[in-house]
C-alpha cells in the first residue's frame, strides 16, 4: 500500500481488513462491508475497529458503544487516535462535557497524519459534528476530506445505498451476469417465467436501475458480483 503509506506516514498494514471495509463503504455496499467486518480477522484491535467503523456508518449506535468498549488498544498512537475519534463520534451530545473534552484533547495530542487518518474513517455528518465541537481539528479534517475514506481516494457518500438481495436474487444475479435470458433462468432455477421476471424486477428496483442490461454493471459497482 505505498500510496497510503505516503499519505499517512507509518504503514497500517495490520489494518488491512479495515481498508477492505472502507472501500466497500465508499462504494455504497453496506451489506458486504458488514460481512467483511464480522469475519476473518487476525488477533489485535483491527476486527473491533472495522466493526465500529461500519456500525458508525450504518447508524448502529447501540452496537457501536458495546464494540468500542471491547476493543483493546495495541498501544500505538495510530490505533489510539482511531479509537478516540470513534469514541467521541459515538457519544451522545448529552454526555458530560468532560468526557468529550478528554477524548478530543487526547486526539489533538496525536501527530497530524494519525489524526487525519482517524478522521478519514468517519462519515461526513460525524466529521462535521466533531469540527463543531473542536475547530482545532480543521487541518486534519481537510487532509481527511482530500484523501477520502481511509486514504483510498473515495469519499464516503452521505447517503449509503443499502442493497440486500435474497439468496434467490443473488442466484439470478449471477445467471444474469452469464448473459442468460429470463426463459433460460427459469429453466435453470426450476421456477416459472413470471416468477423470474418478478425477481429481475425486484433486483432492478433494489439496485436503482431502470434497464435490465444495467443490472450487472450496477451490481459490480456495489461489489455484489
Amino acid at each position: 500500500m505505498p500510496t497510503i503509506q505516503e499519505r499517512f506516514g507509518e504503514s497500517p498494514v495490520y489494518l488491512g481488513k479495515l481498508f477492505a471495509c472502507a472501500k466497500l463503504l465508499a462504494g455504497g455496499n453496506l451489506p458486504k462491508a458488514i460481512e467483511t467486518a464480522d469475519s476473518g480477522f487476525a488477533a489485535g484491535p483491527e476486527r473491533g475497529i472495522a466493526q465500529a467503523v461500519v456500525q458508525l456508518a450504518s447508524g448502529q449506535g447501540r452496537r457501536l458503544r458495546d464494540t468500542l468498549s471491547g476493543i483493546q488498544s495495541d498501544g500505538g498512537q495510530r490505533v489510539n487516535a482511531i479509537l478516540d475519534a470513534l469514541r467521541v463520534a459515538s457519544l451522545d451530545r448529552q454526555e458530560p462535557n468532560t468526557a468529550i473534552k478528554s477524548l478530543l484533547d487526547d486526539l489533538l495530542s496525536m501527530p497530524l497524519p494519525f489524526i487525519a487518518f482517524a478522521l478519514s474513517l468517519l462519515p461526513p455528518a460525524c466529521l462535521a459534528s466533531l469540527l463543531d465541537l473542536e475547530p482545532g481539528l480543521a487541518p486534519a479534517a481537510a487532509i481527511a476530506a482530500q484523501r477520502g475514506i481511509a486514504g483510498l481516494g473515495a469519499v464516503l457518500p452521505a447517503n449509503l445505498d443499502v442493497v440486500e438481495l435474497s439468496d434467490r436474487e443473488v442466484e439470478i444475479l449471477h445467471l444474469l451476469q452469464q448473459g442468460l435470458s429470463d426463459r433460460q433462468i427459469s429453466d435453470m432455477c426450476y421456477i416459472s417465467l413470471n416468477t423470474t421476471k418478478t425477481h429481475v424486477a425486484a433486483i432492478r428496483k433494489k439496485l436503482g436501475v431502470n434497464r435490465r442490461r444495467d443490472i450487472v454493471v450496477r451490481a459490480q459497482t456495489l461489489h455484489l458480483l
